[in-house]
C-alpha cells in the first residue's frame, strides 16, 4: 500500500472571508469622513475619493465672485487599505491562493492598521487646519472630524477577514502538527500505560 503524505485540505465551505473582504471594498464607495466647519458640514469624503484624490470648491467671496478649489492628493493609507480589500477578495476565486490563509491574513492586517493610520492621518490634517492663521483675524474657524459609515464597515470587513483567515491557518497549523507526529502520540500512551 502507496503511502501518500501530501496533506490536502478540503475546499473551504464558508464565505466569510471573502464576504468580508467585499464589505470592506465596497465600503470605499460611501462617505467615510465628515469635515464640519463651526458645526456646520463643509466637506464630505467618500473612501474612494481619498484614494484617488478629490477637489473641493468653495463658495464664490462676495467681493470677486472667484470660485475657489482645493485639490487634495491620494492619501497612502486609504490606497493601500482599498487595495488590501480588492487583494482579500480577487484571492478567494484563485484555488491556489484560497487556502494561503497566511498570506490573507498579512494583507487584511495591512489594511486594517492604513485605515487607523488614515484616521490619525486625516485627523492630524484637521488639527494643523486649525492651527493655521487665517488673514481674516475677526473669524474663529474650528474644523472637525467626523468619521462616517463607510470607515466603519471597511474597519470591519477587514478586521473580520483578517481574524477569519489568522483561525483558519491557525487551525490548519494544528492539522498539519497532528498529522507529522501521530506516532509520537501512541507511543507516549504505550508508556504512560
Amino acid at each position: 500500500m502507496e503511502n501518500n503524505t501530501a496533506t490536502h485540505y478540503p475546499p473551504s465551505r464558508s464565505f466569510l472571508s471573502p464576504a468580508s473582504f467585499v464589505i470592506a471594498a465596497l465600503a470605499f464607495f460611501l462617505s467615510f469622513a465628515d469635515i464640519n466647519c463651526n458645526g456646520t458640514k463643509w466637506i464630505s469624503v467618500s473612501g474612494m475619493e481619498l484614494a484617488t484624490g478629490f477637489a473641493t470648491n468653495d463658495e464664490p467671496s462676495s467681493e470677486n465672485n472667484i470660485e475657489k478649489t482645493e485639490k487634495f492628493d491620494p492619501n497612502v493609507y486609504a490606497i493601500n487599505a482599498w487595495l488590501a480589500a480588492i487583494l482579500g477578495t480577487v484571492f478567494y476565486f484563485f484555488r491556489k491562493l484560497r487556502n494561503n490563509y497566511m498570506l490573507i491574513t498579512i494583507i487584511g492586517f495591512i489594511g486594517f492598521i492604513c485605515l487607523i493610520l488614515l484616521y490619525f492621518d486625516l485627523r492630524s490634517g484637521v488639527v494643523d487646519a486649525n492651527g493655521k492663521d487665517t488673514d481674516d483675524s475677526q473669524f474663529n474657524i474650528q474644523l472637525e472630524l467626523e468619521m462616517k459609515l463607510g470607515y466603519f464597515l471597511a474597519l470591519a470587513g477587514l478586521f473580520a477577514g483578517t481574524m477569519w483567515n489568522f483561525l483558519q491557518w491557525r487551525t490548519m497549523r494544528k492539522r498539519d502538527d497532528m498529522q507529522l507526529f501521530p506516532e509520537d502520540t501512541t507511543e507516549q500512551e504505550t508508556q504512560t500505560g
